[in-house]
């Protein structure tokens, strides 16, 4: 960082009797710089005072003393966000066997190579920017007969731009001469340099070029190193971010309460945050039942985990404990390659070859077979777990040791009747074999380890969703005796009154015209007509979700009429279609 020491300033000459009242007033503007400041920590740091009265002896030391501030002026941007816009030089060696021009930094910033391939380009989007470094020096003349001395530095801005700004600080001197000038400044930077140098939402950081001319010798780039630079932008934005969410009140998203920001807990990577009382219980509950995978953002349709370290201040170390455990367990289970020992119950990695079934534990140094996690038999079928019972009920007839035998037979009895239930009523998820049973609703079910799958023919369904449902032959959103056995044990659902006019409009029109298009509502997946008078913004009477009558996109964006202006094939109004038309239509093309 620099300071006025650095800069190369000197100062001619020392105090004298005829200063005494320049003095005062330096003493003076420096207490009142201290109490606007007070509290604000780096606001304005005092590297040295000077005399607190004239020396008598012109060589004494204290007559050298002068006040030396630096001072932190953050600035106000025209913007909520600011886009850095970084620029430098690549300096390493061309690859012209590289095959992706983007290159990875350690500050988590995505750099690509320009069209040139000598230079490294990127963007970032920063609520805060760091302040400008003002660094004074009052002479003993100052106030009454010139300014302070000084320089100013930034690591976004130019050396053009610093020159600009200490152009800028000579007027305001000049219009004022005589006077206390180190608060009008302050004020000028914090409020009217964004605008004075014509910065919106963008900046360029880059380093000095050989061709870059120095308007001004005060003006300071700070930014040497292009990295640093930005690493030291995102901590400070995210830093201030964080401060000024907890001087601020907010809602919790859960229960809806209003806190302090200091009661919250706010996670860096999404943004979101949760009061502390609805982050622990939301811990506790998932840690006791051992659901560990769904310890997300309690925001709907976030998914981002919860930092360990928050979860670990509100469960308390033992239930931490318990969470890295099943944590681990759950990343296991996942994996397709790991099994564990039946014996020692660590974890094994199955041998390459999946047609061995054989694994092998290094802890306990025990060979099994995968599939019946008995000792392994190379060649031989699994042992049928109902002649095993047998072979032990006969063994327990002339065994002394009969508690033990009884308690196997149980073990193998009850572990039997599981499999056999598995097999029989239970469904195994594709990606982390898991088994599942489904009691009741819709075909469409998540697995544990995330994935959706379809619970009729256990395909994996995450990308596509309900649309699986209506491509696939053999699988529907609902099986009608499962929903006939729901609807007789269950009272049935109140339909409010809007729906049910709804619907009996809809009938009218059918009984009226039979022929008419229906199509399916992609949310719901109810049948609907088109609009009346061929209007194609149809809202469905189930749900009430507005779509596209012709290519069934959801309109959730507003105003919904740019869905159907070009370059967009939809019209808003067309003539109403029927069943039959579409038919003839479809051959057409099919002939065509």
């Amino acid at each position: 960082m620099a300071t006025a020491a650095d800069s190369g300033v000197r100062i001619n000459g020392g105090w004298s009797a005829h200063l005494a009242d320049n003095l005062q007033e330096q003493n003076d503007e420096v207490l009142a710089l201290q109490s606007i400041f007070e509290g604000e920590e780096n606001r304005l740091t005092v590297f040295s005072t000077a005399p607190d009265e004239i020396p008598d002896s012109e060589n004494c030391k204290e007559n050298s003393r002068l006040y030396q501030l630096q001072l932190q002026v953050p600035v106000k941007q025209d913007a909520a966000k600011v886009t850095i816009d970084i620029c430098m030089p690549f300096r390493e060696p061309m690859d012209s066997t590289e095959q992706d021009s983007k290159v990875q930094n350690p500050g988590a910033v995505d750099y690509k190579r320009s069209d040139s391939g000598n230079n490294l380009m990127a963007s970032i989007t920063l609520s805060h920017l760091t302040p400008l470094n003002l660094t004074v020096i009052f002479p003993p003349e100052y106030p009454a007969c010139g300014p302070p001395q000084f320089t100013l530095s930034a690591i976004w801005l130019s050396w053009q731009q610093l020159g600009a700004l200490c152009v800028m600080l000579d007027k305001l001197w000049e219009e004022s001469p005589g006077m206390p000038i180190l608060y009008t400044w302050i004020d000028w930077l914090e409020n009217n340099s964004f605008s004075f140098l014509g910065l919106r939402d963008h900046v360029l950081v880059r380093e000095m070029s050989p061709d870059d001319k120095v308007l001004d010798e005060r003006g300071l780039q700070d930014c040497l190193d292009i990295e640093e630079a930005v690493t030291t932008m995102m901590r400070y934005s995210a830093e201030e971010e964080n401060y000024q969410f907890r001087m601020t009140d907010h809602e919790c998203s859960v229960c809806f309460m209003e806190f302090p920001g200091a009661e919250f807990y706010r996670m860096r990577q999404c943004g979101h945050h949760v009061c502390r009382e609805c982050m622990q219980t939301l811990c506790q509950i998932h840690v006791k039942d051992g659901t560990v995978t769904e310890l997300v953002c309690p925001e709907s349709e976030c998914k981002t985990d919860i930092p360990p370290s928050v979860i670990r201040e509100v469960v308390g170390e033992e239930q931490f404990c318990r969470y890295e455990r099943l944590a681990l367990q759950k990343a296991l289970d996942n994996m397709g390659d790991i099994v564990w020992c039946p014996r020692c119950e660590g974890v094994v990695v199955q041998e390459s070859d999946k047609t061995l079934h054989l694994g092998y534990c290094i802890t306990c140094q025990f060979s099994f077979c995968t599939l019946c996690n008995k000792l392994w038999h190379q060649g031989q079928k699994c042992a049928d777990k109902e002649e095993t019972v047998k072979a032990l009920e006969d063994r327990l007839k002339g065994d002394k040791h009969i508690e033990g035998l009884k308690r196997k037979i149980e073990k193998m009895k009850e572990e039997m009747s599981s499999s056999i239930y598995l097999i029989n009523k239970a469904k195994t998820c594709p990606s982390c074999n898991a088994h599942f049973q489904k009691i009741s609703g819709c075909n469409k079910v998540v697995c544990r380890c995330g994935r959706s799958l379809c619970y009729v023919c256990c395909k994996d369904i995450t990308k596509i969703g309900y649309s699986h449902f209506q491509e696939s032959v053999g699988c529907s959103t609902f099986e009608d005796h499962e929903d006939l056995n729901v609807w007789n044990r269950r009272p049935l659902p109140q339909i409010n009154q809007d729906k049910v006019v709804k619907m009996m409009d809809m009938r009218t029109r059918l009984a009226a015209n039979p022929l008419l298009e229906q199509v399916q509502c992609p949310r719901c997946h109810r049948k609907s007509l088109q609009g009346p008078h061929g209007n194609n913004h149809v809202k469905c009477w189930n749900c009430n979700t507005g779509f596209c009558f012709l290519c069934r996109e959801i309109l959730s964006k507003v105003p919904v009429t740019k869905h159907f202006k070009p370059p967009s094939p939809c019209r808003q109004h067309t003539e109403e279609r029927s069943a039959a038309v579409v038919h003839i239509l479809e051959n057409d093309d099919n002939t065509s």
